[in-house]
């Protein structure tokens, strides 16, 4: 099944492809809708024709309907005048995608132009600070917050900094 999000019209032979839903919208709002439907998928390409800083923003957008280990292939376009510019604007999108994805290779593909970058990465497994068995525990909860740390229930619990209670609302990723 492929989820195509443009608010433009799709070609009409993929558009009439009975396995591809469009939804002619931008991202932001496509997220509400697939969040309310409970979608979630497994590879995530984005190819728009916007700065770094739109794409990265419609990447975030859509990363809560990204399973956990799920793929990224993101094209950037280079719309700076100046070199300097665009690779901070490469920077800065990689820096926006780190709380979410892990894994970030930045490549120059076969199939892109001279001013076009691709970033693949991975969804991260699990946010810890956002994770039930870590929630349900204030002192817990405190101790993680405003550090970003991605890591296993289960690695936690063998490495002794969660009791084998904690975790039981956990599955371990």
């Amino acid at each position: 099944f492929v989820c195509a999000i443009d608010p433009a019209d799709l070609a009409p032979e993929v558009a009439s492809h009975p396995r591809v839903e469009h939804l002619r919208m931008r991202a932001s709002q496509a997220a509400v809708v697939l969040a309310e439907r409970g979608a979630s998928f497994d590879l995530l390409v984005c190819d728009m024709n916007a700065p770094a800083a739109s794409s990265a923003r419609a990447v975030q957008d859509l990363a809560g309907c990204m399973r956990p280990g799920a793929r990224l292939v993101l094209t950037l376009k280079k719309v700076q005048r100046s070199r300097v510019e665009w690779e901070r604007a490469v920077e800065e999108c990689i820096a926006a995608l780190k709380p979410t994805w892990a894994s970030i290779e930045l490549v120059h593909l076969f199939a892109n132009t001279p001013h076009e970058r691709t970033i693949i990465a991975r969804r991260r497994r699990v946010l810890l600070m956002h994770h039930p068995a870590i929630t349900a525990h204030p002192r817990l909860a405190a101790a993680v917050a405003g550090a970003v740390l991605v890591a296993s229930i289960a690695g936690l619990t063998a490495l002794g900094l969660l009791r084998s209670s904690v975790r039981s609302g956990g599955r371990g990723h």
